[in-house]
């Protein structure tokens, strides 16, 4: 897939992290989501600072080193020691729930948005008291977090990492998120990095596996009234970024990886088409996503965050898939 991309755009080979070690050790949870599976592929076989990339997953399933936010059970020596922890484990925005009819369907039910915020909070919390206590801490806690901190209804205001906290449910989630990591920012030379992600284009996972089947059968369409903005990467672009911030030493706090060019569901809706060779006629009414999602269809389908990756731009990182036909092509391919 080409993630482990070593020539200049958005080079990986100059990393300078690690001690004596002959191992570059990162530790990732969410490894069996999306992003963690296609990232856990791109260090495998790969080199950091001149290291062969030793990768370990903590996870719930048997076989991987365990853990359980939920009790706060963690196998605390397998962080010992490591270079670099991405965390990525989190309960899925996106997916529906059993606590409802709508609730299958993708709407948040009480119980949903409980799991959301617990799975964050949690485990997050978990990694940062088990890393205090380390005799050997990593150097780098690389967290995932969302543009969603930003609000969903600022209409084309453009966000950098400067931008303030938004309002919505996604935009708490995410502020108690950051503040759990924020506890390790320099203690003890540690880097924090929270990477802001949009939404992430793959036809592995997210927008595009749900939407596919529907535009392949000529039935996709803008939503409400197409206006509101899409932040979004492409998946390879998403790995090659963590990459990059983990060899970024100057990056810290919050970094937005999203593409530099932010889409309106208009004209996501048209780089589908085309690049399906598809109609997108058929508009979905707003009233109808309110109806059917109530407070997910609000924010993540009626609403939008127009963020731009400012960080990661300024330090030299450049983007495989910059624009959304680019991004819808990549994920149809990958």
């Amino acid at each position: 897939m080409g993630f482990f991309n070593t020539g200049a755009k958005g080079s990986v080979t100059n990393l300078s992290l690690g001690g004596g070690k002959k191992e570059y050790t990162v530790v990732i949870t969410g490894a069996s989501g999306m992003i963690g599976r296609a990232l856990t592929k791109a260090l495998q076989g790969g080199t950091i600072a001149g290291k062969s990339v030793k990768v370990v997953e903590i996870s719930r399933r048997s076989g991987a080193t365990s853990w359980d936010p939920a009790t706060g059970a963690i196998n605390a020596a397998a962080l010992e020691g490591a270079d670099a922890v991405v965390h990525l484990a989190g309960e899925n925005v996106g997916s529906g729930s059993s606590e409802s009819l709508t609730g299958r369907l993708g709407a948040w039910t009480e119980q949903k948005k409980e799991r959301i915020l617990n799975s964050r909070r949690d485990g997050t919390a978990l990694l940062v008291r088990t890393i205090q206590g380390l005799k050997n801490p990593p150097k780098v806690f690389l967290t995932a977090s969302a543009v969603g901190y930003y609000g969903f209804d600022e209409g084309d205001r453009v966000f950098d990492e400067t931008g303030a906290l938004g309002k919505g449910f996604l935009a708490e989630v995410t502020r108690v998120w950051e503040a759990e990591a924020a506890k390790l920012q320099g203690k003890r030379g540690i880097r924090v990095v929270n990477a802001r992600f949009g939404v992430v284009l793959s036809k592995e996972g997210g927008i595009i596996k749900k939407l596919l089947p529907i535009f392949q059968l000529g039935g996709g369409g803008i939503i409400g009234d197409g206006q509101q903005y899409l932040s979004w990467i492409s998946l390879i672009d998403a790995v090659r970024a963590i990459q990059f911030l983990l060899g970024a030493s100057r990056l810290s706090g919050p970094v937005n990886v999203v593409a530099p060019e932010p889409a309106t569901n208009a004209e996501f809706t048209a780089a589908m088409g085309k690049a399906l060779f598809r109609p997108t006629i058929l508009p979905f009414p707003a009233p109808a996503a309110q109806l059917l999602f109530g407070e997910m269809g609000d924010e993540m389908l009626l609403g939008g965050q127009k963020a731009i990756p400012k960080k990661l731009l300024a330090a030299g990182f450049t983007f495989e898939d910059p624009d959304i036909l680019s991004g819808v092509q990549s994920a149809l391919k990958n």
